[in-house]
This record gives structure tokens, sequence and C-alpha cells, in this order.
């Protein structure tokens, strides 16, 4: 597990990763915990705009909140943007 930001706030955000997975959680102060599904996320934004199955997508982590994907001779990076109600991912680069 590791803050999102290393200056972030001691409430979250947090990333989980393990078991080829990655989540990012938010514990508010007196709030419920809630948890995004982040690898899953960018890949399904990934396998649509690099035009290849989310079982052929390498995923890395760049930084904090900036993801790259790999696939089919393409690749992007991406943004998550967890405003109020989720998560979702936005392409930082044109596929290439």
């Amino acid at each position: 597990m590791r803050p999102a930001s290393p200056s972030g706030p001691p409430a979250g955000p947090f990333y989980a990763e393990g078991c080829d997975r990655l989540w990012r959680y938010v514990s508010p102060p007196r709030g419920q915990t809630e948890g995004s599904d982040v690898k899953g996320i960018i890949t399904r934004q990934a396998s649509f705009d690099l035009s290849c199955s989310v079982d052929q997508l390498e995923f890395t982590v760049l930084n904090s909140d900036t993801f790259g994907v790999k696939g089919c001779d393409k690749q992007a990076s991406y943004l998550l943007v967890c405003p109020v109600g989720g998560c979702k991912a936005v392409q930082n680069t044109q596929s290439q």
C-alpha cells in the first residue's frame, strides 16, 4: 500500500497492489472507505483506444496517477481522474 501522493493527506487516497490488481482507496475522516479498480478502468479504456484486447495489454505505473499501456504495437498514457462518484481514465497522449 502506498499514498497516491507523497505529500497527500493522511486520509488518502492510497493505492493497494497485488495479485495482478491495482486499487485506489479513499478513506475520508468521517466517511466510508471507497475503492476503485484502477487497472480495470485503465485497461478497458486502453483496449478501446488502442483497438486491442485487454489480455494483450501491458500495464505500467508511470507515477502517482499516471499509467502507461502498451499492446498491439501501440502505446498510450492515461491519467486517473477521480471526481466525486467514481474514477475514469483520460488519455494523456495520442496513441502511437
